[in-house]
């Protein structure tokens, strides 16, 4: 037992040494400057066409390039007109929304009455005529929000309506209203007027269905998650049309009125 204290000791004394080498060693770091460490800068460049590319780098990248480019350059689908996206309502958004709802009657056994899309969600401005390419859609909706079912209550969707028009008009189906003084006055829902009382089944991103946006009306209210991304949703509804020889073709029906 003694020998093992001894040797204890003996083993604490050699870190106590060790610490106050490398404690010395540290202080002489600091004060000789032939012991300071390498010193690193940068310095800031801009990317501009007069830069020649590098070819080493570019060779790297081309093979992923190259598979990249031929997945987002496949055509989805061809575009009649030039799809625009504008307030209060729009062909592109009365086309996103109507392939909402479409989908989300057909793939859970829960039939929704209405779908929203908020105008911030759609990422670009235009969809020219001609072919949309994959890559296309990404860019017009380069988000991971998946289509929700949401129960609410007429006066609740009252309030989602008096939001959406108070915000200029977004991209709705099944919806119908008019916009006086910022409010939604006479709203229709499939066709029939909003009873504030009865029970709707409303399709929309979970981003929304969350509160995102600022729809506090909404925010907690329980949903059912069809596990689907929008995207891949407008990606699938456009590819049948092709598949039937078919093409988008823009609409504006008086959703909403201002």
């Amino acid at each position: 037992m003694i020998v093992c204290l001894w040797r204890i000791k003996e083993v604490g004394r050699y870190l106590s040494s060790l610490i106050v080498a490398f404690s010395f060693l540290a202080s002489l770091n600091c004060c000789n400057p032939r012991l300071v460490p390498t010193q690193y800068g940068y310095e800031k460049t801009n990317i501009e066409q007069s830069i020649p590319p590098d070819n080493k780098i570019q060779g790297l990248i081309k093979p992923y390039k190259d598979s990249l480019d031929a997945i987002m350059n496949r055509v989805v689908v061809f575009n009649e007109s030039m799809l625009t996206k504008k307030q209060p309502e729009s062909n592109l958004g009365n086309i996103l929304c109507d392939a909402m709802l479409r989908y989300a009657n057909a793939c859970c056994g829960k039939k929704a009455d209405a779908a929203v899309l908020n105008i911030g969600g759609i990422r670009l401005n235009q969809l020219p005529a001609g072919p949309v390419t994959l890559g296309k859609i990404f860019e017009l909706m380069p988000f991971e929000n998946r289509l929700v079912i949401m129960e609410v209550k007429g006066s609740e969707l009252r309030q989602l309506c008096d939001f959406i028009a108070g915000a200029g008009g977004w991209p709705v189906s099944g919806l119908r209203f008019v916009i006086r003084s910022q409010k939604a006055e006479n709203i229709q829902v499939q066709g029939s007027p909003l009873e504030p009382d009865k029970l709707y089944y409303l399709a929309l991103s979970d981003y929304l269905a969350n509160g995102g946006d600022k729809l506090e009306m909404i925010k907690g209210k329980p949903f059912f998650d069809t596990q689907k991304n929008l995207r891949d949703i407008f990606i699938e509804e456009f590819s049948k049309l092709h598949q039937e020889g078919k093409q988008l073709k823009g609409y504006l029906d008086n959703r909403i009125v201002d």
